[in-house]
């Protein structure tokens, strides 16, 4: 499953894009970018857009806290701290790429 994903060490304002390689209800495996690694045990925020619309209307975000348990040349594994499907803000919507990604957004969080 390659979900597109935008994610930001805890307390920063700048997000990075990556994609999860894997994923668990309890962590993921995602591939960072060279200008933004994640540092091992970095408190981390993701937001990831789920394939799925919700009532097959509404666009949804994995919204995910967690800590960087394992890094590797371009890849950090994360393990959840907690996890909520949101629904996704328009600001960050992304078109789709093909047919089964009609439902890929990324969405800040709630207030």
């Amino acid at each position: 499953m390659h979900l597109p994903v935008e994610y930001r060490v805890a307390r920063k304002k700048a997000y990075a894009a990556g994609r999860i390689v894997n994923i668990s209800s309890h962590g993921a495996l995602v591939t960072t970018s060279a200008d933004s690694p994640l540092p091992k045990n970095a408190n981390v925020e993701m937001f990831i857009s789920w394939p799925v619309l919700l009532f097959e209307k509404v666009r949804l975000n994995l919204v995910a806290v967690g800590r960087v348990v394992r890094v590797e040349q371009n890849q950090a594994a994360i393990t959840f701290e907690r996890s909520d499907f949101r629904t996704a803000s328009s600001q960050f919507r992304h078109p789709p790429v093909g047919p089964e990604s009609s439902a890929r957004c990324l969405a800040a969080p709630a207030p």
